[in-house]
């Protein structure tokens, strides 16, 4: 199985210098405190959030999809890069991209039981009242499957499907990388708003740093509606000019 990340585990800072549409040299210095653990980029669409966070990717030689790479960005971080391989991408979570296909395959069987688990008790804790679900599982084939009460698949809808796999991703993360970081773009776009309070504590008790790439929109919706703001360490917008079809990433007022 993967090897098992036992030490602190976060990102410091990203450095882009005429990366795509982000002119000249630019920084991101994320909040590594274990309080305010979490790091808030905001903008509005297409203006650069995945493309940042394709760059954090990049920076680990993960693969990326939909952008030319024009320049490579340089991440500094409290760990040694070349823990992070295709093995735990799940250090990674895009919304639009959720599948009920996971990749424990190559973990062994008392690994897999611990994070069925762990899953379990994170979704219960947080998300229980989703419809009819009685236990998450994930079969032989690494499918991951929601039960109801009469141990029938059931079909979830795409607000649903993000709670489930974002159940599962941090399980991951507690038996493999309990210190490690967790990087999300629009994670939270597609969660009803009577979901999103319990989501938002689910992410941030679970993880040792949140990297969160959001609409304006969405942050502030949240930021007035349900996040704890001792939660939030550092914030961040993107500004695009249409004019020079530019972006600049400035600290959030």
């Amino acid at each position: 199985m993967p090897d098992k990340i036992e030490g602190e585990c976060k990102l410091k800072k990203l450095t882009v210098d005429d990366y795509a549409i982000f002119k000249g040299k630019q920084e991101i210095e994320f909040s590594t405190d274990s309080t305010n653990k979490i790091t808030v980029i905001v903008g509005k669409n297409a203006t650069g959030k995945t493309l940042l966070y394709n760059a954090i990717k990049t920076c680990f030689t993960l693969e990326v999809s939909g952008n030319k790479i024009t320049s490579k960005p340089i991440i500094d971080t409290t760990f040694d890069r070349s823990l992070i391989s295709k093995e735990n991408e799940w250090l990674f979570f895009v919304s639009e991209y959720v599948s009920h296909n996971v990749k424990i395959q190559n973990y062994g069987d008392d690994t897999r039981v611990n994070i069925i688990q762990r899953m379990n008790d994170i979704f219960f804790k947080y998300v229980s009242d989703i419809r009819n679900i009685k236990y998450l599982h994930i079969d032989e084939n690494n499918n991951l499957l929601t039960m109801n009460s009469s141990e029938q698949i059931m079909d979830l809808a795409a607000s649903e499907k993000v709670s489930v796999n974002l159940a599962y991703i941090l399980a991951v993360k507690q038996v493999c990388a309990p210190k490690s970081f967790l990087v999300i773009d629009g994670g939270l776009d597609r969660v009803s708003i009577e979901k999103k309070k319990n989501i938002w504590d689910m992410i941030v008790e679970n993880s040792a740093q949140v990297i969160l790439f959001c609409t304006d929109a969405e942050y502030q919706n949240f930021e007035h509606q349900y996040v704890e703001k001792q939660s939030v360490g550092k914030e961040y917008i993107i500004k695009y000019n249409s004019e020079n079809n530019c972006s600049e990433i400035k600290k959030y007022d």
